[in-house]
């Protein structure tokens, strides 16, 4: 059962980085407002377990249950019942090309 978790976490997070690509729009913005949020308990790169289930659910995966969300954030989730959400963000969002000045000129 925890190899079929793991494996249906891993598989969520290849779904959200690829929808998000296809989107083009980033995810940890989103989880910066709910961070700096007044009401927010203002943990550094951490927002709320709820607050994690609604971006995730506004901007990643609409489609995903309750159960899924629950695993997803315990993946990146603490003992404290924060999520890391910069974790998670380095997970899905798209990945910058490194930029060589000379790539070019080399091919």
């Amino acid at each position: 059962a925890r190899d079929r978790d793991a494996m249906a976490r891993t598989a969520f997070v290849d779904a959200g980085a690829e929808g998000v690509r296809k989107r083009r729009v980033e995810v940890k913005p989103f989880f910066n407002d709910a961070c700096a949020n007044q009401n927010s308990p203002m943990r550094v790169n951490h927002v709320t377990k709820q607050q994690f289930k609604q971006v995730v659910r506004a901007h990643v995966a609409r489609e995903l249950g309750d159960e899924e969300m629950s695993a997803v954030a315990d993946r990146f989730g603490d003992d404290d019942g924060f999520v890391n959400f910069v974790s998670f963000s380095a997970c899905v969002d798209p990945k910058e090309e490194l930029y060589h000045p000379y790539r070019r000129s080399l091919q």
